[in-house]
C-alpha cells in the first residue's frame, strides 16, 4: 500500500513509503500525519485529509518585453499575499498582490514566484534597447 506522510500544517508531502497500513504509524515522525495513496510532492499536497492537484498560481504578466530603460516596466498582478519573488537572484517577499520590475540593461529575465500551496509560476521578460 503506498503511504504519503505529510505536514499536517502545510499539507506539504514529506515522502511516500510502500508499507502496510499497520507499518505506516511507525514511519511517521513528530509533527508528522500520513494518508494512505500516492502521491507526486511535485504536484500534490494534502487538504483535508485528501490528497489533491496543487493549484495553478493565479497570477498574470502585463508585458514580456520591455525597454532597458530603467523606467519601462512589467507588472505581474493577482498575486497570492504572500508570495515570494526571485528576480536577478535576489528573492523578495510580496505581500500587496503586485510586483513591477525593470531593467537597466538589455538581456532576458527570468522571474519565479512561489506561494504554497501553489505550483510555482515562471515568466521570461526580454529588456531590449
Amino acid at each position: 500500500m503506498n503511504i504519503t506522510i505529510f505536514d499536517p500544517r502545510s499539507g506539504k508531502i514529506n515522502r511516500v513509503i510502500i508499507a502496510p497500513f499497520g507499518v505506516a504509524q511507525d514511519q511517521v515522525q513528530e509533527g508528522e500525519s500520513w494518508v494512505g495513496g500516492h502521491s507526486d510532492d511535485l504536484i500534490h499536497y494534502v487538504d483535508g485529509g485528501l490528497i489533491v492537484n496543487r493549484p495553478t498560481m493565479p497570477c498574470t504578466i502585463n508585458k514580456t518585453t520591455i525597454t532597458a530603460d530603467k523606467m519601462d516596466t512589467a507588472i505581474i498582478s493577482n498575486l497570492p499575499k504572500p508570495c515570494a519573488i526571485t528576480f536577478k537572484n535576489q528573492q523578495y517577499e510580496v505581500t500587496d498582490g503586485s510586483f513591477g520590475f525593470t531593467a537597466d540593461l538589455p538581456g532576458t529575465y527570468e522571474v519565479k514566484v512561489e506561494a504554497w500551496p501553489h505550483l510555482d509560476a515562471f515568466f521570461t521578460v526580454e529588456a531590449v534597447e
